[in-house]
């Protein structure tokens, strides 16, 4: 996608592929509850033109050691994958862990953020300000 990220994340994950990332701005579904780096692989946007090179490296990265624990091969980011698969996933519903649990913290957390801001758009003496 333009913007950075498209629905087509959400699909590779729901197929149980390890997403490959190629923008620098991207900002990630649930980025402050899920360890993207656990379950992706990260490529520069200036590497896109590089064809059969960005295959060996992207190979390579997920053949290297020194990562998270458990996460640093393939393997390890398709177990990881398989975690946050079902805290992406949608359903009919409400399930504890799923995507719409992950959307609730979310606005739970930028609820009680901007309780506390000094950029909050409403005055501080209204009721329930």
């Amino acid at each position: 996608g333009v913007e950075g990220w498209s629905l087509r994340i959400l699909d590779a994950v729901a197929a149980g592929c390890v997403p490959v990332l190629m923008s620098d701005r991207t900002e990630l579904p649930f980025e402050g509850q899920l360890d993207w780096t656990q379950f992706s692989l990260k490529a520069a946007e200036s590497s896109q033109g590089e064809g059969p090179a960005l295959v060996r490296k992207l190979k390579a990265a997920a053949a290297a050691v020194g990562g998270p624990p458990g996460t640093s091969t393939l393997a390890g980011k398709r177990a990881a994958l398989q975690v946050a698969r079902g805290k992406l996933t949608w359903h009919a519903r409400w399930t504890p862990g799923d995507a719409f649990d992950g959307l609730l913290r979310e606005l739970h957390l930028k609820v009680r953020f901007h309780r506390n801001s000094p950029y909050r758009f409403y005055a501080a003496n209204e009721p329930n300000g």
